[in-house]
């Protein structure tokens, strides 16, 4: 058990003796695993082995630096590995309190390096610990501030957090970098029920440049997760989540850029995904832009959830939103390439717009390039902050309507855009369309349109002759 720098905790007094139904009498496992990462980091560092049972965790340790509410308190150059079907149990101790199980957030922000998950299996006694008064932040494994880590092959299941996985922290001038995550099980996150107040949560929230989600899969059971759940956020730039599968999320990622200065080269590609509203949020806050990313390659199904009645997370759905504080720059958020991607808006018993996108602001070269949409009603829903689309190419796409539904009066709405530049909309599909009036692009650009594009419209002839047409009002 005491193996130069691979040690199980129980060599510093750990029982690992939970067996399920013994939450009250279980030994404390916490403090001897806190000794065992000290004591290797003080030889240089080492690796902690979870070697068998189920390791129950039931205090806070509390180092110097520490922010109070770290479990395990992490060092560079110790690393976790989980063997013979162990698990750590987050103890009931924590119930309807905020935690970080393993956390790296330390006084003064030191950078943590070399930290790697193998295997980790982190759970609870979900009916007996949740936010039942409180909101507050509860999660798995908080990197923080890092450079080089690794988490893979594990599952997190039975819990109600805000997140999962963190890694990263903003600075501008010295970023956490390099992260991997990879072939990691998301199951039943947050508690399924209004039960818990719980009402934001991000399973993996990626602030770490360099750095990718991979081969992963989400999955929330109950309701809950329906309404307040997101996979991945991406923060970073030069960051990846790929070939993943989504289940029971709001959404099914989020690109972000939310620092002072640039972000870019994000990309979404290969989620399979069936969620409430949308394929992905694109978000930037103030102070920040938001550059040259990419979603391709996804397959999303948008899906209202039965029983659930919320007008923030019932409301329509779209492949993608975007959105971004009014005090940010003026197109704060240019450069996207959105390619090869299907999405199916499955009907509810409620009847709500199924857009291609959503924009509240100004925004600047979008590609929107050989995507598939089945079960559309309407185009796009533009809010009225939207003044000037520029530069944006929509292209080679199908769009499918349910066949005998009415769709939306206007695909394409323009009508309180100030000004329309370098607009192309052409060589796309339509299926089973019935507009009223015949509107398939209505505009009104009091500033005037330049270099805008329209043309080579395929499938509507057959259906309703004149939206072949065009039809526009005022200025062109």
């Amino acid at each position: 058990q005491l193996d130069g720098n691979r040690i199980d905790p129980v060599c510093f007094g750990a029982k690992a003796d939970f067996n399920g139904t013994n939450q009250a009498t279980a030994f404390d496992d916490a403090p001897a695993i806190q000794k065992t990462v000290k004591y290797l980091s003080s030889i240089g560092g080492g690796r902690v082995i979870f070697g068998s049972g189920k390791y129950w965790l039931n205090s806070y340790q509390t180092e110097a630096g520490s922010d109070g509410w770290n479990i395990i308190n992490l060092r560079s150059e110790v690393s976790f590995e989980w063997k013979n079907g162990s698990q750590v149990w987050v103890g009931n101790y924590f119930h309807d309190k905020g935690f970080h199980v393993f956390s790296g957030i330390i006084a003064n922000n030191p950078r943590l390096k070399n930290v790697h998950f193998i295997r980790p299996y982190i759970t609870s006694l979900l009916e007996e610990n949740y936010m039942e008064t409180i909101i507050t932040r509860r999660v798995a494994i908080e990197v923080w501030h890092h450079e080089n880590c690794t988490i893979f092959d594990g599952i997190i299941t039975n819990m109600d957090l805000s997140n999962c996985i963190g890694v990263g922290v903003t600075f501008v001038n010295n970023p956490s970098k390099f992260s991997l995550i990879k072939r990691m099980k998301f199951i039943n996150v947050v508690y399924p029920t209004t039960k818990s107040i719980n009402n934001d949560h991000t399973s993996i929230y990626l602030n770490s440049q360099n750095s990718s989600v991979d081969d992963c899969d989400f999955v929330n059971e109950g309701d809950k997760g329906w309404m307040i759940a997101c996979p991945v956020e991406l923060h970073e730039s030069n960051t990846v989540f790929s070939n993943s599968r989504v289940s029971g999320y709001t959404r099914g990622g989020w690109f972000v850029g939310d620092k002072a200065g640039e972000t870019s080269n994000q990309r979404i590609t290969s989620i399979t995904a069936t969620v409430t509203n949308k394929g992905f949020n694109i978000t930037c806050s103030p102070n920040g832009t938001l550059k040259r990313c990419i979603a391709d390659n996804n397959v999303y199904y948008l899906k209202h959830p039965t029983n659930v009645r919320n007008d923030l997370y019932y409301g329509g759905q779209a492949l993608f939103h975007v959105d971004y504080y009014d005090n940010a720059p003026a197109n704060a958020i240019s450069g996207f390439t959105i390619k090869d991607n299907t999405v199916t808006y499955l009907k509810s018993t409620m009847l709500f717009f199924r857009h291609m996108f959503e924009l509240t602001h100004n925004v600047k070269y979008f590609t929107v390039d050989n995507n598939t949409f089945n079960g559309i009603t309407g185009g796009l829903k533009v809010g009225d902050k939207v003044t000037n689309l520029d530069g944006w190419s929509i292209t080679r796409n199908k769009f499918n309507a349910d066949l005998g539904e009415n769709t939306q009066e206007v695909f394409l709405d323009f009508s309180t855009t100030d000004k329309l530049t370098n607009f192309v909309f052409e060589d796309n599909t339509f299926s089973f369309f019935y507009l009223t009036p015949n509107y398939l692009v209505k505009v009104n650009a009091p500033n005037g349109m330049e270099k805008v594009r329209l043309g080579k419209i395929h499938g509507v002839e057959a259906i309703h002759p004149k939206i072949a047409d065009y039809s526009f009002s005022n200025n062109f």
